[in-house]
């Protein structure tokens, strides 16, 4: 069982390393902004539709 935890975790590490070092930091930094931007949106729809519902109800 221990043999089948370690290989896993080799491989799984083995695949971050790879990814992480797929990507340069700036390329890293593109991404993250990316993320940050989709996320801003969704926030901000939510809001303004939760906004517009309670003056509706008034």
């Amino acid at each position: 069982m221990q043999e089948k935890i370690s290989s896993l975790s080799a491989y799984v590490s083995g695949w971050a390393f790879a990814l992480f070092g797929a990507f340069s930091l700036q390329d890293w930094m593109s991404i993250v902004g990316g993320v940050c931007v989709v996320s801003t949106v969704f926030i901000n729809r939510y809001y303004k539709k939760i906004t517009i519902t309670s003056f509706i109800n008034l």
